[in-house]
C-alpha cells in the first residue's frame, strides 16, 4: 500500500509542478491544477479505504492518512464548493 501511495504522490508532484509553471490569472490553468489534485485525491482515497496492510506500519500510516485525508475534505470544503 505505502509503495502505492508513493507512485501516486509522485506523479502529483509531476502534474503540479508543470501547472505551477503556467499562467495563474488564467482561470482555465487552476482549473487543471484542480483537476489534477482531485483525480489523484480520489485515487489516494481508494487505496486508504482498501482493507489489506502489508505489515503494522502500513496499518498505522492508513490511520494516519485518513486523518490527513479527512482535514483536507473538510478545508476543501470550505474554501471551494465541491
Amino acid at each position: 500500500m505505502e509503495k502505492r501511495i508513493q507512485e501516486i504522490l509522485s506523479t502529483y508532484k509531476n502534474e503540479i509542478s508543470e501547472i505551477a509553471n503556467l499562467n495563474l490569472n488564467v482561470l482555465s490553468n487552476i482549473e487543471k491544477g484542480i483537476h489534477i489534485s482531485r483525480r489523484h485525491l480520489q485515487e489516494l482515497r481508494i487505496v486508504l479505504r482498501s482493507e489489506t496492510f502489508e505489515n503494522k506500519t502500513d496499518e498505522i500510516n492508513k490511520t494516519a492518512y485518513k486523518k490527513i485525508m479527512k482535514v483536507f475534505d473538510t478545508y476543501a470544503k470550505g474554501v471551494v464548493n465541491i
